[in-house]
């Protein structure tokens, strides 16, 4: 294997970049620049293009790795977020307001888009590339799109603002955690059957499963634990105390440990809200059984309601206006019920490595 490249995403709505890091030396290379509301990335399987939605444009930029050069935008449905990439490298799906976009990746160009539930925040595919799901925070269902055909099928019921998702590496099995509900779905993914909810810590905000496919683990945000579930049986085991507010989590590769990013607050703080710009939460160290949320990342998004989103100076008035009302209106609705999908100018980031060849 050649050098490992970062594609690291960050920006406002204005403007974001693309910026490539090189592993070995850790050496930052040009920022690519890209649209407005870019805040997530994904790479195909080969390695030679990285995709970016650029939420406030409605459309995705590719990248071409072998020359870092940014590729024409491709037109996408409203507000884009979430992204997946086929096995096979064939195909990228990207998650819009109510539709899933299909980008065909040898030509760069989208198919018809696919309706959905309401805010699909959250995309997985089975290890067999065949179903793509959507997690629809707004309307409480999950969506199978049958990828050979582009269809989705029927909606499946599950918990209160579902909005984060993870399948074990059979395929057999989809876990959709309830942030509402404090619970997680089942979904038996042969028969798209919704199984009994499993019973968690308060705010599930992630799912990671174990190389092995023997347990999930969800990361409880509103009570600072982490629920391991065993899904031989789906039953939960006891909660285990972390951080404060725990959020994204990682397991490694020999399926030992679970990390995640510490939260601290500065000494004497007593509200990790309290000092957007220089006090307050800060994330600290890695520790062992993890979870990363940043609750300044929040505190961000709902501040961004009092900024300009005009994804292009260069826009006429009624354009400008246009897409600060969507861009305002957007972020209003996420921060009344606390979704952990941005479109906003926080200073949270997305990597995916790459190797070069």
């Amino acid at each position: 294997m050649g050098r490992v490249i970062a594609y690291v995403v960050s920006g406002t709505t204005v403007a974001g970049a693309v910026t490539p890091v090189d592993t070995a030396t850790h050496a930052a290379g040009s920022a690519i620049l890209i649209g407005g509301g870019a805040q997530s990335i994904t790479v195909t399987p080969n390695g030679k293009t990285v995709y970016v939605p650029n939420g406030v444009l409605n459309t995705v930029t590719p990248i071409r790795t072998a020359t870092n050069a940014a590729l024409a935008p491709i037109p996408v449905g409203a507000e884009p977020f979430a992204l997946v990439v086929t096995p096979n490298g064939r195909t990228v799906y990207v998650g819009n307001t109510n539709t899933v976009t299909p980008i065909r990746v040898k030509t760069n160009s989208p198919l018809t888009d696919i309706p959905v539930g309401k805010v699909p925040a959250r995309l997985v595919i089975t290890p067999d590339g065949k179903t793509v799901y959507t997690v629809n925070a707004e309307d409480n269902t999950v969506t199978p799109v049958r990828v050979s055909t582009n269809t989705a099928q029927s909606a499946v019921p599950v918990g209160g603002f579902p909005n984060s998702v993870a399948i074990i590496p059979s395929g057999k099995m989809l876990y959709v955690g309830n942030r509402n509900d404090a619970t997680v779905t089942p979904i038996h993914v042969p028969t798209n059957t919704a199984m009994p909810p499993i019973q968690v810590g308060n705010n599930p905000a992630a799912i990671v499963i174990t190389p092995n496919g023997r347990t999930a683990y969800v990361s409880n945000e509103g009570d600072d634990t982490v629920t391991p579930i065993h899904t031989a049986t789906n039953t939960a085991l006891p909660a285990i105390p972390v951080g404060h507010q725990p959020f994204d989590m990682a397991v490694t590769p020999n399926g030992r440990t679970l990390l995640r990013p510490q939260l601290w607050r500065r000494h004497g703080d007593t509200n990790p809200r309290s000092d957007q710009h220089g006090g307050g939460s800060h994330s600290g160290p890695a520790s062992p059984v993890h979870s990363c949320h940043n609750s300044e990342w929040q505190d961000a998004l709902c501040d961004r309601r009092r900024q300009p989103a005009y994804p292009d100076p260069h826009l006429d008035q009624s354009s400008r206006d246009a897409h600060s009302h969507r861009a305002g209106t957007e972020r209003d609705r996420l921060r009344s019920c606390g979704m952990i999908r941005r479109l906003g100018t926080c200073g949270r980031t997305r990597c995916s490595g790459v190797p070069t060849r």
